[in-house]
């Protein structure tokens, strides 16, 4: 048996049985915008309540979507503002809702009331909300209140007031404990029953503007807005134990946006929400090995300024807030076939080159690349090239009336030969036809 034609025999059937057996991240993505019904096109968050309604925090309002259709509450008469910035839920099913003012909100049994929080001379954004040990933590650009869950009452922290510029960026548990980051000051741990906050010794990261730290397996990974010589990267990991110890970090991942948030979604993958602020580098990036790539062409995200994700176990699927284009789904359990383009395709032979593809089926010749396929050249074209052309070499006086049969793909001098009852015809990288040559279609490389 010729090895190069067992090869060949091998590859094709390897790739037909892909054609019904392989899978790829191709997943069904929906999008919901001002014109599908919610409130603005600029969301800021995406909330799932325990009962698995999704909730949306707009520059405009509150949304509610159901599989009953999109709800909006825009413009509640208790409200002086209709930015949201945050949703949280407490175990009496009560909505907590902080708007870009630093008014806090609460939604529960269908009416709203409002949380007197102290006031500020100009716009304070509520950026986060956590519920630990019976009180509610509002993280905003201008400092930490603490409310009493059970009396709604502001809870007097010792060392409240002691850093009033704390830029509160978001809250994260480890073993129990209550830990929030910041903008210029670094982590802080929560004692909740003693009613303080202390500062967490972390050397390498004093003076790093924190934006978000999101536990994972054993690890903190966390989203950096400012790079310099010993953290090169926007995203940074620490494992719990070299954290508690003040340990160097060693671990990066290159990022080429800044990220807002971490989410963790099927097989433990980390996705991450990116907005550069003041470029176009932001989007869904997602961790693989050491980088974090930029996901959107994948799942068909148009927007380059997502804000938050929230992935759903129940549903499977993932929740992507933008500040421009509404709100995106990721459904994960519509995979798509990874060849879907070619399942109906009768292929008779193939060859890899390079990243490329090159098949002949019964109809074309088709070059293939990651999915999709770049071009196509019919029977026809290639008929039409050789009664336009002639064949250069014509060992058998080839009658080009007769019905054209493609027999396999060789590659010649960096040239696709299709081999045919009429000869040998090549092709360039890009499938056009460059030359034609009568006869049985076995000429080799050493006759041209």
């Amino acid at each position: 048996m010729n090895f190069s034609r067992g090869l060949n025999s091998i590859l094709l059937l390897l790739f037909c049985l892909s054609l019904s057996l392989n899978t790829i991240r191709a997943h069904h993505t929906v999008n919901y915008n001002a014109i599908n019904g919610i409130a603005g096109n600029a969301v800021r968050k995406v909330f799932i309540d325990s009962s698995d309604r999704v909730w949306l925090g707009t520059e405009n309002g509150l949304s509610l979507i159901t599989s009953n259709g999109i709800q909006n509450f825009i413009y509640p008469r208790e409200w002086a503002n209709n930015q949201i910035w945050e949703i949280m839920e407490t175990p009496d099913s009560c909505l907590w809702i902080g708007t870009f003012k630093g008014d806090l909100y609460l939604l529960k049994n269908g009416y709203f009331s409002s949380i007197e929080l102290p006031k500020a001379q100009d716009d304070r954004p509520l950026r986060r909300l956590a519920f630990k040990d019976e009180q509610v933590f509002a993280g905003t650009d201008k400092g930490l209140f603490v409310i009493d869950y059970n009396t709604r009452q502001i809870v007097p922290y010792r060392n409240i007031d002691r850093l009033s510029d704390l830029q509160v960026m978001s809250f994260f548990e480890i073993k129990n404990k209550l830990y929030f980051n910041t903008t210029q000051h670094g982590i802080f741990v929560i004692d909740t029953r003693n009613r303080h906050y202390k500062k967490v010794k972390y050397d390498q990261l004093e003076g790093q503007a924190l934006f978000y730290i999101h536990p994972y397996d054993d690890s903190l990974f966390i989203c950096r807005g400012k790079n310099n010589q010993e953290l090169p990267y926007n995203l940074v990991s620490i494992s719990l134990e070299h954290f508690f110890t003040n340990h160097i970090i060693t671990d990066s991942f290159e990022m080429n946006s800044l990220g807002w948030k971490l989410e963790q979604s099927p097989g433990g993958e980390l996705y991450a929400a990116c907005w550069g602020v003041n470029d176009i580098t932001g989007g869904l990036y997602r961790k693989n090995a050491s980088l974090m790539q930029k996901v959107n062409e994948e799942f068909k995200i148009e927007s380059n300024r997502i804000w938050d994700l929230n992935y759903h176990t129940v549903s499977n699927k993932l929740y992507l807030a933008s500040l421009d284009k509404g709100l995106y789904i990721i459904d994960f359990n519509s995979i798509v076939n990874e060849h879907s383009l070619l399942a109906n395709t009768d292929i008779q032979d193939l060859k890899i080159v390079d990243e490329n593809i090159y098949i002949l089926s019964d109809k074309e010749i088709i070059k293939y690349k990651e999915g999709s396929i770049v071009k196509k050249l019919s029977y026809a074209d290639i008929d039409s090239f050789m009664k336009q052309h002639k064949p250069e070499i014509d060992y058998n006086n080839v009658n080009l009336n007769t019905a054209l049969t493609l027999r396999e793909i060789t590659v010649i001098n960096k040239q696709i030969g299709i081999t045919s009852n009429r000869g040998l015809i090549l092709l360039d990288r890009d499938l056009n036809p460059r030359r034609y040559f009568g006869g049985n279609g076995q000429i080799r490389a050493s006759l041209l």
